[in-house]
């Protein structure tokens, strides 16, 4: 009867994953707290140490988790970039509208010569055109430029 209280770290993930959970977000928060010459990574930490652990000890997430994550993160893009979006559109709608027209068509374009000259299976040339437009840095960035917002 040696150590029988000692739970290794492999069933604390498999048994009580809303504990591992918080643990996560625990270590996220104090990894993005930690400062090095006055750069830190700051919520991103959550993130990095979350796919850390999914990576080291891949466990099933709780799906009311993952619910609840992802309808408060849209919530929170929404609250924030919400008033602005409606303002800029009223202002420069046609032209966000004829650039993202452009945009779609090019990468279309694009998508359809690379699963064609190169030999990407299908799945993996439609994935990589969807996941192109994923980036909300490089869609601001294409904003801002096309409105001219850039060069004030």
């Amino acid at each position: 009867m040696e150590n029988d209280a000692v739970i290794p770290i492999e069933i604390l993930f498999q048994k009580s994953e809303l504990v591992v959970t918080f643990l996560i977000i625990m270590l996220g928060i104090g990894f993005g707290n930690l400062r090095i010459k006055g750069v830190g990574f700051g919520s991103s930490g959550v993130l990095i140490v979350a796919m850390i652990a999914g990576y080291l000890y891949q466990f099933e997430p709780i799906v009311i988790l993952q619910d609840l994550g992802i309808v408060l993160f849209l919530l929170s893009i929404g609250l924030e970039a919400g008033p602005s979006f409606f303002r800029a559109f009223k202002q420069h709608g046609r032209r966000f509208i004829t650039n993202v027209v452009v945009l779609l068509a090019v990468a279309g374009a694009n998508t359809v010569g690379i699963i064609a000259l190169a030999g990407v299976p299908i799945g993996v040339g439609l994935g990589l055109f969807a996941g192109a437009f994923t980036s909300s840095p490089a869609w601001y960035s294409f904003n801002m430029i096309s409105t001219g917002s850039a060069r004030r």
